[in-house]
């Protein structure tokens, strides 16, 4: 018991006494908040859009969710991956009345010592029926 308090302790003493260092971020070395923008778009048979950022790298290869809100409840219909320009398509044979919007969660891209961090993203609602 005693040498698992130090094995705590030690590196907690090290942060404190040594002057100027700081502690890294566990995503790695320089990390970067990007914001996400999702456009949506209604076009029958499929819901469609472009997901952008300032950052290029959060724009390719983010899975986009499409949801229908309907009373209460939250329902996901259905998914797709942002393609090289952002693009995205999520089919629908039977669209029903609700409000429908699409997200993508926080996704961090990158190796080494640099990463972005692209934060998550929603779309406006689009309302239907």
């Amino acid at each position: 018991m005693k040498k698992k308090a130090v094995q705590i302790a030690l590196p907690l003493l090290l942060l404190v006494a040594a002057p100027g260092v700081t502690a890294q971020s566990p995503e790695g070395l320089r990390a970067s908040a990007e914001p996400t923008q999702i456009k949506l778009s209604s076009k029958s048979p499929a819901f469609s859009g472009r997901v952008s950022s300032p950052a290029g790298a959060c724009e390719e290869g983010r899975r986009v969710e499409l949801m229908r809100k309907s009373g209460g409840d939250v329902k996901r219909l259905g998914s797709d991956a942002s393609g090289a320009t952002g693009s995205w398509a999520v089919r629908l044979d039977n669209v029903k009345p609700g409000a429908y919007f699409a997200r993508t969660n926080r996704k961090a891209k990158g190796n080494g010592g640099s990463r972005t961090v692209c934060a998550p993203g929603r779309s406006e609602v689009v309302v239907i029926g």
